[in-house]
């Protein structure tokens, strides 16, 4: 199926990994648990490649309830599909469901991390671009400036998070008419 899939034969690629969830459903081995998350996140990836929200959704809510009961909610994984499920609401514009994942996420890094904690930083972030998309730019704003004041600029792997932070700012600003604070950004 990931050969197909990379070749961008997404039909075959389909059809593979249904076959492969289907053959994987009585899990006894880490390996079979492995492939079993892999072929849910790869049809989730497929429909939401080809703009189909309903099957996107249905296989990455299946994911995210396999990861919670067989890893907890505290696991990695668990929370990179929170992520994931945030990002895919607000592709497809419902910024409700994308709202209440996000903040989902962020209680749960928030007992987990501290306040300069990348990942941490990185919701903070993407909260911030949904407000900026729901045009609430006083609650971007907000949680921009947070995480301006957690980025550690000392640490190389802020690098990216800082140039979007300061391109979404410079928007920001834009978008409200202060041009002078664009500029700075």
């Amino acid at each position: 199926g990931y050969l197909y899939l990379q070749q961008g034969d997404i039909l075959q690629a389909e059809q593979y990994f249904l076959e492969a969830l289907n053959a994987t459903k009585n899990i006894s081995t880490t390996e079979e648990v492995e492939n079993y998350t892999f072929d849910l996140y790869s049809l989730y990836d497929i429909y939401k490649t080809s703009g189909n929200f309903q099957l996107a959704k249905q296989y990455i809510q299946q994911l995210l309830q396999y990861q919670k009961k067989h890893l907890g909610e505290h696991h990695p994984d668990y929370l990179n599909t929170l992520q994931d499920i945030a990002k895919l609401y607000l592709y497809f514009g419902d910024h409700e469901n994308a709202e209440k994942y996000y903040f989902n996420l962020l209680t749960l890094r928030d007992k987990n991390k501290n306040e300069n904690d990348i990942e941490y930083v990185i919701t903070l972030l993407q909260i911030g671009e949904l407000y900026y998309e729901k045009s609430n730019y006083a609650l971007a704003e907000d949680y921009f400036l947070r995480v301006q004041k957690a980025i550690d600029l000392k640490d190389e792997n802020y690098v990216t998070i800082y140039a979007t932070l300061l391109n979404d700012l410079a928007d920001l600003y834009a978008d409200k008419g202060d041009y002078n604070l664009a500029i700075d950004c």
